[in-house]
């Protein structure tokens, strides 16, 4: 089970360039390391938390497909494991895979069958995601803006809620300290349904 909240303010401003970071846990008393991806490269990236600057990347392979760029990263919250969302040359659904931080190679899990844009974990290990808005492209032929979960055995989603609200660029995240999954969408502040009226 899960909380969704609603933002009462216009829909989140992006920088044109998606950038998706996660923690990921080195033992159970180190210091945790920040890990990137974007949608204009293959790179995995080590962020210094202070300063927002790359102090190391590796390329991201996936055997036998040419990996474009990333779009979603998410660490799992018992195992450590860092899964992320590739968008693969010649595929239209973005692949599901677990990434070695070490080395960058990817193991696939499954095709998601659409355009997911965001990855994130609950506490209890459910994988969430959402998938983009595709006003510019055919996609797949799941709702866009649209909440779905992953298994994290196949890739296979599972409908949760239509989420709306704002144009192109999706982002979720969860907060562990409230127990909310929070939306983000749009990369300005014009276009559809922006801005987000709080009585809807």
């Amino acid at each position: 089970m899960f909380n969704m909240k609603k933002p009462l303010a216009t829909c989140a401003r992006f920088v044109v360039t998606f950038v998706f970071m996660v923690f990921a846990p080195l033992t159970a008393h180190a210091q945790r390391i920040l890990y990137s991806i974007s949608r204009d490269d293959d790179l995995l990236r080590v962020v210094n938390p202070s300063t927002g600057t790359t102090t190391s990347s590796v390329a991201i392979t996936l055997t036998g497909k040419g990996v474009s760029f990333g779009n979603g990263l998410a660490t799992h919250p018992v195992t450590g494991e860092l899964f992320a969302l590739l968008k693969l040359d010649g595929q239209t659904g973005r692949q599901l895979v677990k990434i070695d931080p070490a080395t960058g190679v990817a193991t696939s899990i499954g095709d998601t069958g659409d355009q997911f844009a965001g990855l994130a974990f609950n506490s209890s290990g459910t994988l969430f995601a959402v998938v983009g808005d595709k006003k510019n492209s055919a996609g797949g032929g799941l709702p866009p803006e649209t909440l779905f979960t992953l298994n994290t055995t196949n890739a296979a989603p599972t409908q949760v809620l239509v989420l709306g609200r704002g144009n192109d660029g999706e982002a979720i995240g969860f907060n562990p300290s409230d127990g909310l999954l929070y939306h983000a969408s749009g990369n300005d502040t014009g276009g559809d349904d922006c801005p987000l009226h709080p009585s809807t």
